[in-house]
């Protein structure tokens, strides 16, 4: 794991920040991470599929693992497996758990989690990773309407602990001078880069953002997750930052709201 770079502020001066971690934290049921200011369980509700980058190495499989209360046998154990994987990763298809209603994944390590309604709302996504070759579906459905759906898993053949994915987060990065830490990142060479905020100084301007931010910072454009910080929105509705971002392709989700989801590895 790369020595973290931390900001500071010299004399009022904001000076860049780079860090980058080897990511691969162990959560809840679901893998998390969300860019902006999402409110609890908003991303599980939008209905939206997460963009997931994974280790290294990794295989994508397609699955069909599925119940619900309509079916036979709705509560009946389910597992998925694969060949000499060392660890894996499910991914649900808009899983409706209603009421009290589970469906708990049992790694063949032992480690277990649990997934409840809060997990629902027709989204697609991956949950974190389990070490061993398989996972063990043991759902409790008993409210009409209630099921699950899998229709793909992740696994990988290294070691899970040896497994990681890096990523460089860096903010008020383009003042008076724009130069100073995009170097810094370009050595780590990470998968994604998250912007903290105030990318482009000083108004966030469209103009701003296809000058001095372009320059020195549109080549991560392939592999950026922005949010806007409050320089941003000095033009209103950060309207320079999100025609920036969305003229190149890049991932900002709606402008009324700022936040998104994105998972990378188990983080």
């Amino acid at each position: 794991m790369d020595e973290p770079r931390s900001t500071r502020r010299d004399h009022g001066r904001n000076l860049p920040i780079a860090t980058s971690l080897a990511a691969l934290i162990a959560g809840g049921c679901m893998v998390s991470a969300s860019a902006g200011q999402s409110p609890p369980d908003q991303a599980a509700r939008d209905g939206t599929a997460v963009s997931q980058l994974a280790e290294p190495g990794t295989t994508l499989t397609p699955a069909k693992v599925s119940a619900d209360t309509s079916k036979a046998a709705a509560n009946a154990e389910r597992q998925v497996c694969a060949e000499d994987a060392r660890w894996m990763r499910l991914r649900f298809t808009g899983p409706t758990l209603r009421g009290d209603d589970t469906a708990t994944l049992t790694g063949s390590s032992g480690d277990t989690c649990t997934l409840t309604f809060r997990n629902g709302g027709g989204r697609e996504f991956f949950t974190r990773a389990f070490n061993g070759g398989c996972v063990t579906v043991t759902p409790t459905l008993t409210q009409a309407g209630s099921g699950y759906s899998i229709d793909a898993y992740q696994s990988g053949r290294q070691a899970l602990a040896a497994a990681s994915v890096r990523i460089a987060a860096v903010g008020d990065i383009c003042g008076e001078a724009c130069n100073q830490a995009a170097p810094l990142v370009s050595a780590m060479a990470p998968a994604a880069v998250f912007t903290a905020g105030d990318n482009a100084y000083e108004s966030g301007t469209l103009s701003e953002f296809n000058g001095a931010y372009d320059k020195n910072w549109g080549k991560f454009n392939s592999i950026v997750h922005p949010v806007p910080g409050n320089h941003e929105h000095k033009t209103s509705g950060a309207k320079g930052y999100f025609d920036y971002y969305q003229g190149k392709g890049v991932e900002t989700r709606d402008r009324d709201k700022g936040y998104y989801s994105v998972d990378i590895g188990d983080w």
